[in-house]
């Protein structure tokens, strides 16, 4: 897996140096804007991925590294009784179901920040190409497949993708 020196250099738009990994796998998404959203998302990635799991964990109350427009995108917190209620409505449903309510529900603050610190987060920054027009691919390194891209994914849509698919 890259080092974060390693992905923020090709964060910042610097490919050479870094020996090709094993596992790569595109994450391709469709905008009227992908071009911004690529810069979005490079931006939001590049504001945590040198900080360590405590300054993460700083971030996750008092936000001041973040870009303000992924700040003010994440769902409010529930208390325990919503999130109790929330789990027994989701156990409820079938199976199709579930992962299509669970990405309406989105993503508080500090549970993606949770995936992003360095020992969960199990994907690295590799590449970005426009496909298209209005669509675009992120590539990234893994460990294996499958593997946990639920923070990439809402944090592409954060930044303004329409469809957000992976393999």
């Amino acid at each position: 897996m890259l080092s974060a020196e390693e992905e923020i250099r090709r964060l910042e738009g610097d490919l050479s140096g870094s020996p090709t990994p094993e596992m790569l796998f595109n994450v391709a998404f469709t905008a009227s804007d992908p071009t911004g959203v690529l810069e979005r998302v490079r931006d939001a990635i590049l504001s945590i991925v040198h900080l360590s799991t405590s300054e993460i964990e700083e971030e996750a109350s008092r936000p001041k590294r973040l870009p303000s427009w992924l700040v003010v995108s994440f769902a409010p917190e529930q208390t325990e009784e919503e999130v109790a209620n929330w789990l027994a409505w989701w156990r409820s449903l079938g199976n199709d179901a579930r992962a299509g309510a669970e990405e309406a529900k989105g993503w508080t603050l500090p549970d993606w920040l949770y995936w992003m610190t360095p020992g969960e987060r199990a994907w690295a920054w590799w590449d970005a190409a426009l496909t298209s027009p209005t669509s675009a691919t992120i590539t990234v390194e893994a460990d294996g497949w499958p593997t946990p891209i639920g923070a990439l994914r809402w944090l592409i849509k954060a930044a303004g993708a329409e469809v957000v698919s992976n393999p």
